[in-house]
């Protein structure tokens, strides 16, 4: 007998206000991804930098408005994310990618963010932008290091998701599977 094959999935909805994507690994993989995303520079307004993640943001952002003689303002929830994110992938030497966006004469310093469609996969979404600020170079490299970390936030819901980038291939701490348990967990509770 031929014919579809009936499946049973469970299907969880997820909104947010917003979801931060945090990329982070070796010096050499951000820097590559951030020379990539400057290069076709598909939004003007947003210029990419590779920072060390053992530095607080803050004490980035004094840096940076010295140099490039600017105010610049910490988006709301960088801090916990980067407190989050470096959760997977601790090494002294580990880079991850912010942006420096230039939003109605204000300097902003935040992490690639994605305002959720309802009913949108976060996760394609977010593969969907970069591969449009990237002019699709970066699709291999993310589809395969992308994560959901955790939900963060006090004032918005945001979702974080991390991806790690790294020469040798290594996909970082156990940080990285703590959204997915939180979900299997749900499931089976469900049933």
């Amino acid at each position: 007998m031929g014919g579809k094959k009936k499946t049973d999935k469970n299907i969880i909805e997820i909104y947010a206000d917003f979801i931060y994507y945090v990329i982070l690994g070796d010096k050499e993989e951000i820097d590559d991804t951030v020379k990539i995303l400057n290069k076709n520079r598909a939004d003007n307004y947003v210029e990419y930098l590779s920072l060390k993640t053992l530095i607080p943001l803050a004490k980035h952002k004094e840096k940076i408005e010295k140099s490039k003689h600017v105010n610049i303002e910490l988006d709301a929830i960088v801090e916990e994310a980067q407190a989050y994110s470096y959760t997977c992938y601790d090494m002294k030497t580990c880079h991850m990618l912010v942006c420096l966006k230039l939003i109605e004469n204000e300097y902003i310093l935040t992490f690639p963010r994605y305002i959720m469609i309802d009913g949108d996969d976060p996760e394609k979404g977010l593969l969907n932008e970069f591969a449009r600020l990237s002019s699709n170079k970066l699709n291999n490299k993310l589809s395969s290091t992308i994560r959901p970390l955790d939900v963060i936030g006090t004032n918005n819901d945001v979702i974080l998701y991390v991806s790690v980038l790294t020469t040798n291939g290594s996909t970082g701490g156990a940080g990285m599977a703590k959204l997915d348990e939180l979900l299997k967990m749900l499931l089976e509770k469900m049933i």
